[in-house]
C-alpha cells in the first residue's frame, strides 16, 4: 500500500500531540484543511495512541445544532406545558456538560453566538 506523505516546509514550528507527546508539523491538505503530520510527512492520526479522542471532537461539533434546536424548544416552552420540568433540566445540563458546557443556560447562549 502506497503511504500518503506531505511535503513538511524547512523550519516549521511543531508542536507536542495532547494525546501522545509526538511532535507535530500542520500542514494544508488539497482541501484546505489543516492536517498533523509527523516529521516524515506522514498524517499523525494512522500513528497515534489515542486518535479516538479527536475524532470524537468531530462528532461533538456535528451535534450543535440539534443540540441548540433542544435548547430553543426547552426555551420556548415556558411556561412549562407538564410534566416534571427539573428532570428536563437536569437531564440537559447532563447533556451540555458531556459537550464541555458548563449546563444548559451557558450552552443556549454559547451556541447562539453569531460564528462570523
Amino acid at each position: 500500500m502506497n503511504e500518503v506523505k506531505y511535503a513538511v516546509p524547512v523550519g516549521k514550528p511543531g508542536r507536542p500531540c495532547e494525546a501522545c507527546g509526538k511532535m507535530l508539523y500542520f500542514v494544508r491538505t488539497a482541501a484546505g484543511k489543516p492536517m498533523p503530520v509527523e516529521a516524515d510527512g506522514t498524517p499523525h492520526w494512522g500513528n497515534c495512541t489515542d486518535a479516538e479522542r479527536f475524532k470524537k471532537g468531530r462528532k461533538k461539533a456535528e451535534d450543535k445544532v440539534p443540540l441548540r434546536a433542544l435548547l430553543d424548544w426547552y426555551m420556548c416552552s415556558d411556561p412549562w406545558p407538564g410534566g416534571d420540568q427539573d428532570a428536563i433540566a437536569r437531564w440537559l445540563n447532563d447533556l451540555c456538560r458531556e459537550r464541555g458546557f458548563v449546563d444548559w443556560t451557558m450552552a443556549y447562549h454559547e451556541l447562539g453566538k453569531d460564528p462570523s
